[in-house]
């Protein structure tokens, strides 16, 4: 009878254990199937796992199945030095990141490629050496390499808003170390994964790639090798010339996206200057950035007919802020302008970064068309001044009105929509390489994401990679210690005594 009592016993007990593994079987297998962002929720400062919301617009747009191959292989190693090898370790915010992007997509794959074990497949879509943690983005369209050096960028103390190479850092360290101070300097790392994997997305998912074209023959200076040049390459579209003589037929090309035109010194033929208006008037946009010391209205009169027809014009002079809140210090000519939040300043309104305007020429609306929408994006206060030789002496004696110094004017159609656009911006220093990464570079990556007729801009700054430590004081020190040293082994001690003597007891 006691050994019947003992086997019922041992027969619960084994069944209890069997149930408690299947339900812990089960458990398993349900959370395996839950999204990433669920299992492991970002938990980065920076959010450097999170699929952005204009991140989100791409992904919502995407129309075809695509593949991202992450280059790693646990076996990969590098000769550190002639006495010894180290290898490249797993970058976990890429991976998380990418965990993040299938969520977010059912078109979206990921998978893991070991280049050791299948040295073949990177040859299929490059020649280059990928680094470990590179990627590759295919879809039946293209494909594109990301290489991982691409995904951090270095931000050096003292140079905010230009971001640099790991390779560019090292070499101005080393260039500091031997013919500087010696002293050396500090940067931050920044992650630029949702950047590079987002442009990568719309590139391959893309049917046709827009083109941006650069008017030229009237002075004009190109930005394809500079900072908002590459900017339109990350969004994906292509720079081109465009010199509108040289054709048979003087009229914009049909796969104009939009046409830049960066401060002209010479003025428009009449016949350009009827084509750049049919042009507007068939959808078409223009990107004008003028130049107050070579952008003169009497001079160039077609560029003059050009802005009027969009119901503007030009304000002769440098316009300057004497609102110290709106002004660099001790240069009003370099001024963070009143945001009117109209068009593509939209963005500008909701960012957290700075936007400058220098050295820029007044603009004004003119006429009184129905069939022309002109809005300010960017105004001084009503302490705006033009900066002469007598006001730069006593600024306060000047006159003070406010100037427009950037207006979105567009050709309304018969139902009162907007369709072809001119974005005049009263300065080419809106888009100095150094404003890249200011909200300078945000309205630009909006008036892309327009005229390209993108959901949203695929330029996205990075995030910087903050290592944060658990700051614990010496009390506090001292008191862990103590419950896991002490307390947390004699609860231990204690509730197992417990058990054994209530078992003996019976």
């Amino acid at each position: 009878m006691k050994n019947k009592k003992k086997f019922m016993i041992g027969a619960y007990s084994v069944g209890l254990t069997a149930i408690a593994v299947a339900i812990v079987i089960a458990l398993n297998l349900f959370v395996a199937q839950l999204p990433a962002g669920v299992i492991r929720p970002d938990i980065t400062p920076e959010k450097l796992a999170t699929v952005g919301a204009d991140s989100k617009k791409i992904l919502d747009s995407v129309d075809t199945d695509i593949t991202i191959y992450r280059v790693f292989s646990e076996s990969y190693t590098y000769q550190a030095s002639q006495d010894s090898e180290r290898t490249i370790p797993l970058d976990t915010n890429l991976k998380n990141l990418l965990d993040k992007y299938a969520d977010a997509s059912s078109r979206i794959t990921v998978k893991e490629i070991d280049p050791v074990e299948n040295p073949q497949f990177l040859k299929k879509y490059t020649d280059a050496n990928l680094n470990q943690n590179s990627l590759v983005v295919v879809s039946e369209k293209r494909s594109v390499c990301i290489d991982g050096s691409a995904l951090y960028m270095y931000e050096i103390d003292g140079y905010d808003g230009q971001f640099y190479t790991y390779e560019d850092y090292y070499n101005m360290l080393m260039y500091d170390y031997y013919y500087g101070s010696g002293q050396g300097f500090t940067a931050t790392e920044y992650f630029f994964g949702e950047n590079e994997i987002t442009g990568a997305i719309d590139y391959v998912n893309s049917d046709n790639i827009p083109v941006v074209y650069e008017l030229s023959g009237h002075g004009e200076v190109s930005i394809a090798n500079g900072a908002f040049g590459q900017m339109i390459v990350e969004e994906n579209a292509e720079i081109k010339t465009l010199e509108l003589l040289s054709e048979k037929t003087v009229a914009v090309p049909d796969d104009a996206s939009a046409i830049l035109v960066y401060a002209p010194s010479a003025d428009l033929t009449a016949e350009e200057r009827d084509a750049l208006i049919s042009y507007l008037d068939g959808g078409g946009s223009i990107i004008l950035l003028s130049y107050h010391k070579s952008y003169n209205p009497e001079a160039m009169p077609n560029f003059a007919s050009l802005t009027a027809h969009m119901g503007l014009e030009m304000v002769p002079g440098i316009v300057a802020e004497s609102d110290s809140d709106h002004h660099y210090t001790d240069a009003p000519v370099s001024i963070r302008p009143v945001i009117s939040g109209n068009g593509v300043s939209k963005v500008a309104s909701q960012s957290s970064l700075y936007l400058w305007i220098d050295e820029a020429h007044g603009i004004k609306p003119v006429g009184d068309s129905d069939k022309i929408s002109a809005v300010p994006l960017f105004t001084t206060t009503e302490k705006g001044y033009l900066y002469t030789d007598e006001s730069a002496k006593n600024p306060e004696s000047a006159e003070k009105s406010t100037y427009g110094l950037a207006y979105q004017s567009s050709v309304l159609d018969d139902e009162g929509k907007a369709g072809g656009t001119l974005y005049w911006f009263a300065t080419p220093y809106f888009i100095y390489d150094g404003y890249r990464y200011y909200a300078n570079g945000e309205v630009f990556g909006e008036i892309l994401a327009s005229t390209c007729e993108k959901v949203a801009s695929v330029s996205i700054i990075g995030k910087p990679v903050v290592q944060t430590s658990l700051q614990i004081t010496q009390q506090s020190s001292t008191i862990w210690e103590v419950v896991i040293i002490g307390v947390v082994p004699a609860i231990v001690l204690i509730a197992g005594f417990a058990v054994w003597y209530g078992r003996r007891k019976r």
